[in-house]
């Protein structure tokens, strides 16, 4: 959770995320103790019985931890600068417990969101995932603010999870967004990748001619935003999501 880098970029503050690890360098714990050493500040809390907190490369990752009935784990982040063009790529572990039952199917639970200052700003993008009807799936539907401060859908149902398949499968996700040229050209654009534990990466989404624009006092481009969030349908029980290999950058991230 370093706060120096020289692009700008910090983390916002730690909210029900932490970084985690399973080779622990503190308090005399052992390989292979689940440990939690940071949240807010270093920490040594381990271990914890009955955690699996693998990393996907490396050592450590960043945990979101949704207590049961409880709707929000959020990472915020501020990228020290505006971008009109943006791509971010992570992956995300599928929580080995992960449900999203039809009772819920029809609320989404947020992924990723960039925003121009404010989520609430114009120009903000959301990624939210669905559950289906028969608890099988999850699939990701892209919305917009646009200049007016409405919510406008681009894409909805687009292949995310397939249950109980991708159960504790890490699930690469590669984000490109660019903004319109001008006030009256509706030439921005929108792209997806899921690349699943084992397979090769897929485009599954690509939307251009959208007029994505910002506010006019502020940023000309995202400069902040955050991962995963509220989750409208609580899990029944705590349910953790693992993040590794986060990376923002204004050239293409794809292999």
């Amino acid at each position: 959770m370093s706060t120096t880098n020289p692009d700008g970029f910090s983390w916002g503050h730690n909210n029900r995320t932490s970084i985690v690890t399973m080779n622990p360098k503190c308090g005399g714990l052992q390989p292979g103790d689940p440990t939690a050493i940071y949240n807010n500040g270093v920490i040594c809390n381990g271990p914890i019985a009955g955690k699996n907190w693998q990393a996907y490369r490396g050592d450590n990752s960043l945990r979101f931890r949704y207590p049961a009935g409880e709707p929000w784990a959020e990472q915020r982040f501020d990228m020290g600068d505006a971008y009109p063009e943006l791509w971010v790529k992570f992956v995300l572990r599928v929580p080995l417990n992960y449900k999203h039952d039809s009772s819920i199917g029809q609320k989404n639970r947020k992924l990723f969101v960039v925003y121009p200052g404010h989520y609430t700003d114009s120009g903000t993008i959301y990624w939210e995932f669905w559950g289906d009807s028969n608890n099988s799936s999850s699939k990701i539907q892209i919305i917009y603010s646009n200049e007016n401060g409405h919510s406008t859908g681009i894409a909805n149902g687009i292949p995310f999870l397939v249950l109980p398949d991708d159960i504790g499968k890490w699930v690469a996700l590669v984000f490109h967004m660019k903004a319109q040229s001008s006030e009256t050209t509706s030439d921005g654009m929108v792209e997806l990748w899921v690349q699943k534990e084992g397979s090769p990466i897929e485009k599954v989404a690509h939307y251009d001619g959208i007029p994505i624009g910002f506010p006019s006092d502020g940023p000309f481009g995202w400069d902040g935003g955050y991962i995963m969030g509220w989750a409208n349908g609580n899990y029944d029980e705590e349910t953790e999501w693992l993040m590794d290999d986060i990376v923002f950058s204004t050239t293409p991230l794809l292999p």
